[in-house]
């Protein structure tokens, strides 16, 4: 490996390493309670460093968002080579609680309240490009005839409320009184009673 390719390996590795302590911080303290200078001081590094990397607190955040979505957008896009759309949307919704299991900070920083957060809502539409994941797949369900009498967006909304809540509770351990040995057969119940319900509207 030459001088250029081994400077650039270590500045991706301490790029992807003070994203990862923002993360961090950002969800413990908040977004104004998180300075550059806080980031650097646990990464071990100085203001001036971080600065190399990303112009202010805000690209670095906006960073972290982009990261994040690109994740959750590839595990969801993953589910489109299944042809049946019905087995697809379901797929979607797994896929979904996969990744707020697996990138459990990704996902908190995603969907958490971010009040204090300087970045205008309307310049990063994340949860809108999730929502029309979810009824681009509906809209194909309902070519196949199922949700006949449902507006791909009030489903859409209904279905992702349905998956967000149950991330969100086993993100914040309120399903830890599942046995272990059940849990997981337990969910994949509760989804196949949830779709079945809908089918039957």
């Amino acid at each position: 490996m030459g001088v250029k390719e081994r400077k650039a390996r270590e500045k991706a590795v301490l790029r992807a390493k003070i994203i990862e302590t923002a993360n961090a911080l950002f969800l413990e303290h908040g977004y104004d309670g998180t300075s550059i200078r806080l980031i650097a001081g646990a990464i071990e590094y100085s203001p001036a460093t971080i600065y190399l990397y990303f112009k202010d607190k805000e690209t670095l955040f906006s960073s972290i968002l982009d990261t994040a979505f690109e994740q959750l957008k590839l595990e969801l896009e993953a589910a489109r080579i299944i042809a049946d759309p019905l087995s697809r949307l379901q797929e979607l919704c797994r896929r979904y609680l996969k990744f707020s299991r697996e990138q459990v900070r990704y996902y908190e920083l995603i969907f958490s309240h971010r009040e204090d957060s300087k970045t205008d809502p309307e310049l990063i539409p994340y949860t809108e490009q999730i929502h029309q994941i979810f009824i681009q797949t509906i809209q194909d369900c309902k070519k196949e005839g199922y949700f006949i009498s449902k507006f791909p967006q009030s489903l859409a909304l209904v279905i992702w409320s349905f998956v967000h809540g149950q991330a969100m509770m086993q993100i914040e351990q309120r399903l830890d009184y599942l046995d272990d040995n059940l849990k997981e057969t337990l969910l994949e119940e509760s989804l196949q009673t949830f779709f079945a319900m809908l089918r039957a509207f």
